[in-house]
């Protein structure tokens, strides 16, 4: 009894042992790779079925001809993966984030992500305002809302009414008069 748990315990511990008969052989599911792989360690040599698997970015390819096959995914800037879909490990294209600007579109519908990018458009007609939309016609208090530049245009609320005009379609720029300290369509 003693004899077949010490068996027991050394097959336990040697994976790539076939441990049906205690005596040395080769698993036919999986091969156990040298601690020390590399692409140096390549081909590996393997006897029956066994699936390709990831070696850190080296695909280990299936066993044939008594030989596994190495490729190096990072040669081709992939990454190697094990897809559960295929239930296999491939070569895969590598995802890059850009971790040095992330957009900022939280409550923003149109605008200027922070990033080069955008929030978002606004419809034909509409300005984008701090990162809402506005239309010409919307409704607005004219004791609250005064005249104020948007881009070039100057927008103004008249009879609770917004409005626009385009100062850069006059050849003008939307700013503060100098004379009457309030926004207007100027000459450049």
């Amino acid at each position: 009894m003693h004899h077949r748990y010490t068996w027991f315990v050394v097959c336990l511990g040697l994976l790539s042992m076939n441990c049906s008969g205690g005596k040395g052989g080769t698993n036919s599911e999986q091969e156990l790779l040298p601690a020390e792989f590399s692409l140096a360690s390549c081909p590996v040599e393997c006897s029956g079925t066994v699936e390709p698997s990831c070696e850190g970015d080296i695909l280990v390819g299936e066993c044939v001809g008594g030989q596994r096959s190495c490729t190096d995914c990072m040669a081709t800037n992939e990454t190697c993966v094990y897809d559960p879909l295929e239930k296999a490990a491939r070569c895969a294209l590598r995802n890059f984030v850009e971790v040095d600007c992330i957009p900022e579109c939280a409550g923003k519908v149109c605008g200027d992500d922070q990033c080069g990018g955008s929030c978002g458009f606004c419809p034909d007609g509409g300005i984008c305002d701090g990162g809402s939309c506005l239309t010409s016609g919307m409704e607005c208090d004219g004791g609250k809302e005064p005249l104020r530049c948007i881009g070039e245009v100057l927008a103004s609320c008249i009879n609770d009414s917004l409005n626009f005009l385009d100062c850069a379609a006059l050849g003008r720029v939307c700013g503060q008069s100098p004379s009457t300290g309030k926004k207007e369509c100027l000459v450049p």
